[in-house]
């Protein structure tokens, strides 16, 4: 019998789809097998691994880590059991590189760090979108190296439940996410402060901490922008509240620049919600043009704008979207959070034996 250890650095109170996975992943194996989530700090990360070298365990190794560790650093302690670590990877963390938070050299010291965990290793890598695996593929990562598990959706909260199909002013809309430059809710805001305060109320759902400068910037826009009485945010709610914040609204709108998945979008449409979003991670999956929503490309953020003003202003044009959206929410599959960490639990196996 051997041990699942899913590591990742101290999450201090911080929420995150990549510690939601990792939480709920091994919560569920849990119950059916020996299985820990550890919480390692980085500097600690080669003196933990030097101790676990002969245990019986398959370890796997949040991405975050490639952030602070260069891959030459582990590689000794990987002879002889190089085929039970295997690499978590919720996103590349170059991806939260900006020039807030980073120069151009320290950029490139990072994606070079990335490069050599990637690349340079064998290990195996476990990421949560298609898309995503296509994206490491282009990098020149072979493709039988990559699984892919796609985070699991919350049966009790979502069950039987789907959005009401009346719309009125104010439109109710949402955006879930953290605060942060790669999220891109500075450009919602600009497109919203060109639309009358009065056709529309807008929720951001998300971390206000990783980013206090970005975080700023959105309140200073607000307020410049005239938009306090329309414009409301939630700092790290339960995710049982974000639920109940998509199934109350109207519209759903992401204007992120980078996703390997998409865990807001994937449940927003699963409940009915008509999605405006720029195209990245496994969005395609899941919204259909002219359908349940749009899909716009990264570059063509005027089509994003001139979208969210015709919704926001037509009413049967946004009635229309909704009831065909709750219409194709009976199609969405997403895989149950038991059924994600089964398939988890056969990858960690087939390495062990």
């Amino acid at each position: 019998m051997f041990e699942i250890e899913v590591l990742q650095p101290p999450r201090n109170n911080l929420q995150s789809g990549g510690y939601l996975f990792n939480y709920k992943i091994t919560q569920n194996l849990k119950k059916k097998c020996s299985c820990r989530l550890v919480e390692i700090e980085n500097k600690d990360l080669v003196k933990y691994l030097s101790k676990r070298a002969k245990n019986k365990s398959v370890i796997i190794l949040d991405s975050i880590y490639l952030k602070y560790i260069d891959y030459s650093e582990i590689e000794p302690l990987l002879k002889g059991r190089n085929r039970r670590i295997m690499l978590l990877l919720h996103l590349l963390p170059s991806a939260d590189l900006n020039k807030e938070n980073s120069t151009l050299t320290l950029k490139r010291k990072i994606q070079s760090r990335e490069l050599g965990w990637i690349k340079k290793s064998n290990l195996v890598i476990i990421v949560t979108g298609k898309n995503y695996k296509k994206e490491l593929v282009k990098k020149g990562v072979c493709p039988s190296r990559i699984k892919v598990i796609y985070p699991g959706q919350e049966t009790k909260i979502l069950k039987n439940k789907e959005v009401s199909n009346r719309v009125k002013h104010p439109v109710r809309g949402v955006t879930v996410g953290s605060i942060c430059p790669r999220k891109n809710q500075i450009l919602l805001l600009e497109i919203l402060r060109k639309i009358k305060p009065e056709l529309y109320e807008w929720t951001f759902i998300g971390n206000m901490d990783i980013s206090p400068k970005y975080t700023k910037k959105l309140i200073h826009i607000v307020k410049k922008g005239k938009m306090k009485n329309s414009i409301f945010f939630k700092d790290q709610i339960h995710h049982t509240k974000v639920i109940e914040n998509l199934l109350q609204s109207d519209l759903y709108v992401s204007t992120s620049v980078q996703e390997s998945y998409g865990i807001s979008v994937a449940e927003a449409c699963s409940v009915g919600l008509p999605v405006l979003s720029l195209n990245t991670g496994d969005f395609s999956y899941w919204v259909q043009n002219n359908k349940n929503g749009y899909l716009i490309d990264q570059e063509n953020t005027k089509e994003l704008e001139n979208k969210m003003l015709a919704v926001l202003a037509d009413l049967n044009l946004l009635n229309q979207l909704k009831i065909s959206s709750i219409k194709l929410s009976k199609e969405i599959s997403i895989p149950t959070w038991e059924q994600s960490s089964s398939k988890f639990e056969k990858i960690c196996c087939s390495l062990y034996q």
